[in-house]
């Protein structure tokens, strides 16, 4: 996924100093209009295998605009309740994906959507969206998707290097550390 903040394929012939600019330039439009959504997922199994469990959204001016869990039809796995807190009963009542892809749908049409590992949500929601058979319309669209890990790096002048976030049990936690990012970059 290389959508986001800079064309990639002239990373090679753009300085340090003009990717961080550019990285600055998509924080500022960002927060300034309001153009993105930041959002969470959690999976019902590690590494992003399994069906969507929970999922947040939020503005950049850290408004929830979605914020449920998501009953994936599936055991969780241990390590997620381990490590996220969520559990089978938390999910049993919740809306199942094909129930929440409307609201989703309706909620980033037209807006840019700020992930720190688009590449994990994408695939995450385009398999759902496909078990539901359904159409994940703008989702598929790399250019909807922005990558904050990716924007981070470059901005901190470590093109290619991952900088993990603290550890969010949940996605709404998860969104607002995104939103600290963002803000972090738009202020340089």
């Amino acid at each position: 996924m290389t959508a986001g903040l800079v064309d990639y394929a002239d990373i090679a012939t753009s300085t340090i100093a003009e990717r961080r600019t550019a990285a600055t330039r998509w924080a500022r439009h960002a927060l300034s209009n309001d153009a993105a959504l930041i959002i969470g997922l959690r999976t019902s199994h590690p590494g992003g295998e399994g069906f969507l469990a929970e999922i947040s959204l939020i503005d950049t001016s850290g408004t929830i605009r979605l914020n449920t869990l998501v009953n994936p039809r599936m055991d969780i796995d241990d390590s997620i309740t381990r490590n996220h807190h969520l559990t089978n009963e938390m999910v049993a009542g919740a809306p199942t994906f094909d129930q929440i892809l409307p609201d989703l749908l309706q909620l980033t049409a037209g807006r840019k959507i700020a992930a720190y590992n688009p590449c994990a949500a994408v695939h995450t929601l385009l398999d759902d969206t496909h078990r539901a058979v359904m159409d994940p319309e703008h989702l598929k669209d790399p250019a909807t998707w922005h990558n904050i890990a990716r924007m981070r790096s470059e901005w901190l002048g470590r093109p290619a290097h991952y900088l993990p976030l603290p550890n969010a049990p949940r996605t709404l936690a998860h969104c607002h550390a995104v939103l600290h990012v963002i803000r972090d970059i738009g202020i340089d």
